[in-house]
């Protein structure tokens, strides 16, 4: 569900960056790694096992920092991160996004910006994240 919710709000950022509608764009592109990281989350808990209450309070949150550490892919973002420059660089244009960017204005810049770091190369979020699902 969250790996497909992911590329389907990119796709929705994109378009309305086409469309002109910039805040909505910039609020998408960064709800699609939200959806990533969960995505990420999904695929290392177990089935059949209740998890820790800390880590479900810990997951039903919109702060990309923490779901990224809750994913147990910190330490291998790190590691990339080190190795791949504009990668990290994504990551500092993403890592501050949460969910009340919905009610901010933003410009063009802003959801260009954003969406290149969540979706456009190699060295975006969400192609890495794909790789880690």
């Amino acid at each position: 569900m969250f790996q497909r919710l992911a590329h389907e709000r990119i796709e929705d950022a994109e378009a309305l960056y086409a469309a002109g509608r910039y805040s909505a764009a910039y609020y998408l592109a960064g709800y699609s790694i939200e959806c990533a990281l969960k995505a990420a989350i999904c695929r290392k808990l177990q089935r059949h096992t209740l998890p820790a209450r800390s880590l479900l309070n810990n997951v039903f949150n919109h702060e990309l920092e923490k779901l990224l550490i809750q994913s147990d892919l910190s330490t291998d973002f790190t590691l990339d991160g080190a190795a791949r420059p504009l990668l990290a660089a994504n990551w500092a244009t993403l890592r501050d996004w949460n969910e009340s960017k919905r009610y901010q204005r933003n410009s063009r810049l802003q959801a260009r910006d954003i969406i290149r770091a969540v979706h456009v190369g190699p060295d975006s979020m969400l192609p890495w994240l794909v790789a880690r699902w």
